[in-house]
């Protein structure tokens, strides 16, 4: 049987980082030699002050999460729940695992012990944060999936509604199904995105610190862009300073756009060289203590035209107006038209995205979405990225993405958009 997932949608594991168009690079990379050519300093950069980093969240975090999991497994009548390698396995119990052909996974049961089930060779299980109460660790001649089914049976599960976690493939659970007939299984994703969506304190805190080092590492960059360095140049660059930045080791993904690639929102960095004129785009996410932040921002090699200035003034006009309308229960697709709509009061409408943002938290993208197709109502403890623009293709793309934390009280930004374009030169 060919391998295919057992859901029919799954999330990112956090291992796979953002979209595949973004540049991956270590944090201790050195961009490429590029030519040199001196350029006054830039202006209209403003560099934020350096955050507090937060602790990592510890074993209580984990517990009370596991607690509030079965607290809605009991709402809905599931009796345990399997979640494989991914994020929701790293949310409950602070525990990265990627996806491997080895077997792994965590079985948490709505009462009783929750049991980490892995090969014996699997690094980075040993020593725990999170609340696992027992590891089981199988070896090369032994069959992980019998281990699980006796497992599943000695908690008395053959007749019961089991939760398989995203990420689940149907081939791994095929000997379940056909040892435990009666069982009935359901997608966990409804559980465990319920309560990832809704950030807590703590994760809020690791967001924000993590975007602002993403918006402070690019603000410090704006001085070492030359005439004639490529976008990959820039984006090693940016990628390779945020360590320096943050002081710690922190993940980190680039992208940069120069002219009309800047149209292109998903686009590659490639090897175009800047020249005078230029539009540039920077993007910048920054994983923190498994929690990403992510920022973008524009600049310009020479000075901008009218219509920059322009479209620049109704970006920071959509940011204050469309955050005046975050209320308790607007959806994400109505903020998504108040942004479009004031981006739209010079004709632009045609040129806004249809995405204008995304959830961040241990996935740099995750629900809720900001388009006009995703109606679910923005709740407390949401935080998405905020990333009005206007996109012409085949001239230019102008956008400034910040972190927007939804909160009883409204909307409140975690970072603040440069008032203009920053100019180079």
């Amino acid at each position: 049987m060919s391998r295919r997932r057992f859901l029919g949608h799954g999330a990112i594991a956090a291992g796979a980082l953002l979209v595949p168009a973004l540049v991956r690079a270590q944090t201790d990379a050195a961009a490429s030699p590029v030519p040199a050519v001196p350029a006054p300093g830039p202006r209209g950069v403003t560099i934020p002050e350096a955050p507090v980093i937060p602790q990592s969240p510890g074993a209580a975090s984990y517990k009370a999460r596991v607690k509030a999991l079965r607290e809605r497994m009991a709402m809905v009548g599931v009796d345990a729940a399997i979640i494989p390698p991914g994020a929701d396995m790293q949310y409950l119990t602070g525990l990265e695992l990627r996806r491997r052909e080895r077997f792994v996974v965590l079985v948490l049961p709505r009462e009783g012990q929750t049991m980490l089930l892995c090969p014996d060779v699997e690094e980075g299980a040993g020593s725990l944060p999170g609340p696992i109460d027992r590891i089981v660790r199988w070896k090369d001649d032994e069959a992980p999936d019998r281990m699980l089914i006796e497992h599943l049976k000695d908690l008395k599960l053959q007749e019961r509604k089991i939760a398989l976690g995203l990420q689940t493939y149907y081939e791994e659970m095929a000997e379940i199904y056909a040892a435990m007939p009666k069982v009935v299984f359901v997608s966990a994703g409804p559980l465990t995105r319920y309560l990832r969506e809704r950030k807590s304190e703590e994760e809020i805190a690791l967001i924000r610190a993590a975007a602002i080092l993403a918006d402070r590492t690019i603000a410090l960059c704006w001085n070492d862009v030359r005439e004639g360095m490529t976008e990959k140049d820039l984006s090693a660059l940016i990628a390779g300073r945020a360590a320096t930045v943050a002081g710690i080791p922190v993940g980190a993904v680039a992208r940069a756009q120069f002219g009309g690639n800047t149209a292109r929102r998903h686009a590659a960095s490639t090897d175009r060289r800047l020249v005078k004129d230029d539009l540039i785009v920077m993007e910048l996410g920054v994983r923190l203590h498994g929690y990403w932040g992510r920022v973008s921002r524009t600049g310009i090699l020479g000075q901008p035209t009218g219509r920059m200035k322009t479209i620049q003034a109704m970006i920071l006009e959509s940011r204050s107006r469309s955050v005046a309308e975050v209320r308790q229960g607007i959806s994400a697709a109505a903020l998504y038209e108040k942004a479009r709509s004031s981006l739209g009061t010079r004709g632009f409408s045609k040129f806004v995205p249809v995405r204008i943002g995304q959830g961040l938290g241990l996935e740099p993208e995750e629900r809720p979405y900001l388009s006009p197709a995703y109606h679910e109502r923005l709740v407390p403890g949401n935080v998405v990225t905020f990333e009005p623009g206007v996109e012409t293709p085949g001239e230019y793309g102008m956008r400034s993405g910040d972190v927007l934390e939804i909160s009883l009280a409204g909307g409140r930004f975690l970072t603040g958009t440069p008032e203009a374009i920053v100019e180079i030169g």
